[in-house]
């Protein structure tokens, strides 16, 4: 099946819930009026999307298990943030199979994604390199070469461009042959690098702010106070503080604050607060 889509958003909900391939927990860390522009492309076997944002966030972001998933800045100044760690343009982060992390912009920001089918990608790298390719057990942050990330860099453009001002010639079966084949073919030749290690410290804050997320989906407590918070992870507020300025680039009392106005948000938009109650909500 191939489908199209390109659309511009200024609705955080909306845009969440239009990206494909991932559960997305957004909060805007800067004031400001939001919009996000958002293409996407699905072929038979592969699926890309572009993303420009207007203003800085933190996303905690869930990947589907069904695909592997690589990730990438557009921008030549990358305001991205992976992990803590600064992603520049010529990085690539091939992520591991639902894969959770957190995402973070310190501005407007570029950025692509692209999802594969497991056993597409396995038999492509197979065929080109000899062996076969395969999510590795943790997300890595690589740096093809030059010409390599160059070339999926082009191609990733050219696709999007066909979303704004072709989308008619994607009926075509051997542009659709021919664009996938040509993807697939240098996203292989740039997961084919050598991996840059970035694990100074990370796996071990990654865990922390893993179960910061968990503790605060599975609370029914809104109100939750950041000592309370440190005491459910099992953290000091001072290690729980690093970690968040580290991924979210707030501190912890800050996210909280921002994330209960998102939910609050999400309530009030889906109807499900009368009017006598709205007070209370918020």
């Amino acid at each position: 099946m191939t489908a199209s889509d390109g659309r511009t958003f200024t609705d955080i909900e909306d845009f969440v819930d239009a990206v494909r391939d991932a559960r997305i927990m957004l909060v805007v860390t800067s004031p400001g009026v939001f919009w996000a522009r958002l293409a996407q492309l699905t072929l038979p076997h592969l699926h890309l999307l572009a993303v420009s944002e207007s203003l800085p966030r933190a996303a905690y972001i869930a990947l589907s298990p069904e695909q592997v998933c690589v990730g990438f800045p557009l921008q030549v100044d990358s305001s991205s943030v992976w992990c803590g760690v600064r992603l520049q343009r010529g990085h690539i982060v091939f992520h591991s199979r639902a894969e959770h992390f957190h995402q973070r912009t310190n501005g407007p920001a570029e950025w692509g994604l692209i999802s594969v089918d497991p056993q597409r990608l396995a038999a492509t790298g197979l065929a080109l390199t000899g062996q076969e390719l395969v999510a590795p057990p943790s997300g890595r942050i690589l740096r093809p070469a030059r010409r390599d990330i160059a070339r999926l860099l082009r191609l990733h453009a050219a696709a999007v461009r066909f979303v704004d001002k072709h989308p008619k010639l994607l009926l075509d079966p051997d542009v659709i042959r021919g664009m996938q084949h040509d993807l697939l073919e240098a996203l292989v030749g740039c997961l084919t690098s050598e991996f840059e290690s970035h694990s100074d410290g990370r796996e071990g804050h990654q865990r922390i702010m893993d179960r910061f997320e968990q503790v605060l989906a599975a609370s029914s407590d809104l109100l939750m106070t950041v000592p309370q918070l440190c005491t459910n992870i099992g953290v000091s507020e001072r290690t729980l503080r690093a970690c968040c300025t580290e991924f979210l680039g707030i501190g912890p009392g800050g996210y909280l604050r921002l994330r209960r106005l998102r939910l609050a948000r999400f309530a009030l938009r889906a109807g499900r607060s009368t009017s006598g109650s709205v007070a209370e909500l918020a």
